[in-house]
């Protein structure tokens, strides 16, 4: 029977497993039967080689493999912009507050200061644009001109638009017969002529106007041309709001302020405050000084008057004087007011402007009663 079926399986072309019995088992055997068919044996004790498979490549498809490859290299680029962002967040507090510190500094004319927080900056942050830009301002300020054009070329290769590129250029510039013109530009300034001077400034910073204290000097040159106090004022706050701890910047706005309204109660505290600063108070002296005498004739100017002088070590005559024109005024007032020919005039003047006829005669005819020769009552 074994002979039989291994004919026939080789007659019908059937390959051979190691294990003959799976084909013996599809044939369905009856276990304990006598007609039962005996395992076949393996091919190779035949002498046969049985056919092989193929292996079976278990790697994914090359598309597969190149997608997989594209999102490993998305998770680390994401994985290193993550860091980066965590890094940068990390940072920037310091970044801020050695910046502020370097304006501080600066504003001081503390050269050295500023620039021991500028370093401090670049040695984390070396590529920082807006540390560079400080840096360069830093140098020219200490007359490190080499330093400067070095700065100013890193700041080229880190961020080519930055704003205080023309700037720093213009600084620059002076040094190269800027100077000349800048003296001449204060020079007119000082004998009066600002549009002659703010001319001679465009053509230093025919980019705007300059930053730091050249900015001052130009925005306060603005605020002497005609109707050029709006201009100046934006100007200075700005400029104030760059450094909003330079004391100088800070003088500088009130004492514009103080130019339309010299009994502002916020303004006279701001100079207040800064007069009692050693390295300001002879500036903000000044312009308090200034501020007194624009003050009116007014029952309020008095106080305010006595208090300045309530603090110079020296005798102010002028500030004296105007203190004492004012009282006269105010005793003149209130003398006026006290005679009832003279209300009479006051009254019939306000009622004749109002084009109140009737009412103006009468009273401007009370007012002759006492007073038959007022060239006020008789023009009027």
């Amino acid at each position: 029977m074994r002979r039989q079926l291994i004919s026939l399986a080789l007659g019908l072309g059937v390959p051979f497993c190691a294990d003959a019995t799976a084909v013996a088992a599809g044939s369905g055997s009856n276990t304990g039967s006598p007609d039962s068919m005996p395992a076949l044996q393996s091919s190779t004790s035949l002498g046969m080689i049985a056919p092989q498979k193929p292996p079976i490549d278990m790697s994914p498809p090359s598309e597969l493999r190149l997608h997989f490859s594209d999102a490993l290299e998305l998770r680390d680029a994401e994985q290193n912009v993550a860091h980066e962002v965590a890094h940068e967040a990390a940072t920037e507090p310091v970044r801020l507050a050695l910046l502020d510190q370097a304006r501080l500094w600066q504003a001081r004319n503390r050269n050295d200061f500023a620039a021991e927080a500028i370093n401090k900056l670049l040695r984390f942050a070396p590529d920082d644009a807006d540390g560079l830009a400080l840096q360069a301002f830093i140098q020219i300020n200490a007359n490190q001109v080499p330093e400067s054009k070095e700065t100013l070329a890193h700041l080229r290769r880190v961020n080519p638009h930055h704003p205080d590129i023309v700037r720093i250029e213009a600084l620059q510039k002076l040094e190269h017969g800027g100077k000349e013109k800048l003296r001449q530009v204060r020079m007119l300034a000082e004998a009066g002529k600002p549009e002659q001077a703010l001319a001679r400034m465009h053509e230093l910073f025919p980019d705007g106007p300059p930053t730091g204290d050249l900015a001052l000097e130009y925005w306060e040159i603005v605020a002497d041309t005609e109707n050029g106090w709006e201009a100046a004022y934006a100007g200075l706050k700005a400029l104030l709001a760059q450094a909003p701890d330079n004391l100088r910047y800070r003088l500088a706005l009130a004492d514009h302020k103080a130019i339309r309204r010299p009994d502002d109660p916020e303004v006279l505290k701001t100079i207040e405050e800064i007069s009692k600063s050693p390295d300001y108070q002879a500036q903000a002296r000044s312009v308090w000084r200034h501020a007194m005498l624009r003050l009116a004739a007014n029952p309020e100017s008095v106080p305010l008057i006595e208090h300045y002088l309530a603090g110079e070590s020296l005798e102010d005559t002028a500030v004296k004087d105007h203190l004492n024109e004012i009282k006269q005024i105010l005793q003149q007032q209130r003398v006026e007011l006290a005679d009832p020919f003279i209300r009479a005039r006051r009254d019939g003047l306000a009622l004749l402007s109002a084009n109140n006829l009737t009412q103006a005669e009468r009273r401007l005819n009370r007012a002759l009663e006492g007073r038959p020769t007022d060239p006020d009552v008789l023009g009027g």
